[in-house]
């Protein structure tokens, strides 16, 4: 699959954009968009289905799985718990987990969100239904470096930040993010891995590289906290609206989330979550994106100067040379459409 070129002579926003995404349709394209803009919706659309078989066209409601989207909703929920003087992002896991070893002890809630623990991607979690089995598997592993050192991508690590989010909130993981992120943002549809049921009637979209295969329902700690999100485009682009107009979290909070924090050395920023990409041509961006290799991949972008939130999922997996995956091809086209870069 390709997505073609569009010509950008088309004199409105909303024109621009309906333009590209038609123009991915028509190429193959299948999932959801959505991009709004100060408040307006400039597309909400749908294509073509959920599963290789044809059996069900996609509609605005099918359910992707978003993955590590989900880290961002887990920043969130930690700085609510902050809101709520319930934790600090300054607090080492030592105060969580007093069975912590010494090498880890210290590792800050912080440090975990900006993927600067030391821990790696052993998905020591993955499978386990119990909290304290989970985290005494991830803890038993051993640190890539020193935490605060140096900074490498970890899910074990985002792991433990949902468990500190179940201690120090008395609820579930599960119905602290129902109850304090997704229900105040007018999240109707999404759902957490635990809570997903193929056999049930949830319009679930299917892998494109595992057509036959669902999700195992169940709780797997696995993908507690940095990922396991099932989402589309409407409603993570209602999500990024309702967090960034202040009906979740403080401006503070807000602010916050939206700082850059550690330089990757690779054009973007690390910030609680997701990540800022800062190039003198091209606008401000605030980004999370999911991909997993059976072809589910997402992408959620929010503009703050322009006040532009875009937000794509599908399961169409990669399509181009690299790791350049759909989603984050058709949100490049519909930047370039949108908000082409300086010269």
């Amino acid at each position: 699959m390709t997505l073609g070129g569009v010509s950008h002579a088309e004199d409105t926003p909303k024109e621009r954009a309906s333009a590209v995404v038609e123009a991915a349709a028509r190429d193959g394209f299948s999932g959801t968009v959505c991009i709004e803009s100060g408040g307006a919706t400039l597309v909400d659309r749908a294509f073509g289905w959920t599963d290789d078989r044809h059996s069900r066209r996609v509609d605005p409601d099918t359910l992707y799985h978003v993955a590590s989207v989900t880290k961002l909703v887990t920043a969130i929920a930690v700085l609510k718990l902050a809101e709520q003087r319930k934790l600090a992002l300054a607090n080492p896991l030592g105060k969580w987990f007093p069975e912590a070893p010494a090498d880890k002890a210290a590792i800050t809630i912080e440090q975990l969100l900006l993927h600067q623990s030391g821990l790696g991607q052993n998905y020591a979690a993955d499978g386990i239904a119990s909290r304290e089995a989970a985290v005494r598997a991830v803890l038993a592993t051993a640190l890539s470096f020193p935490p605060g050192t140096a900074q490498k991508y970890s899910n074990d690590g985002m792991n433990l930040v949902a468990a500190v989010i179940e201690k120090a909130s008395g609820r579930s993981y599960r119905d602290f993010v129902h109850d304090e992120i997704l229900a105040p943002a007018g999240l109707k549809r999404s759902l957490l891995w635990e809570e997903v049921n193929p056999r049930k009637t949830q319009n679930l979209a299917v892998p494109a590289a595992r057509p036959a295969a669902g999700p195992a329902p169940g709780r797997n700690w696995g993908l507690m906290g940095g990922d396991g999100l099932w989402s589309n485009a409407r409603e993570l682009t209602r999500l990024m609206r309702a967090v960034v107009g202040g009906r979740i979290l403080s401006p503070e909070s807000v602010k916050a989330l939206s700082a850059p924090r550690f330089d990757s050395q690779d054009g973007d920023f690390t910030n609680l979550g997701w990540f800022t990409r800062v190039e003198p041509r091209h606008p401000r961006l605030l980004w999370i994106r999911g991909t997993e290799q059976n072809g589910f991949n997402a992408a959620l972008y929010w503009y703050p100067d322009a006040d532009l939130i875009l937000a794509i999922t599908t399961n169409l997996g990669p399509f181009e040379s690299g790791r350049v995956t759909v989603s984050r091809a058709l949100a490049n086209r519909l930047e370039q459409a949108l908000l082409p870069a300086v010269p």
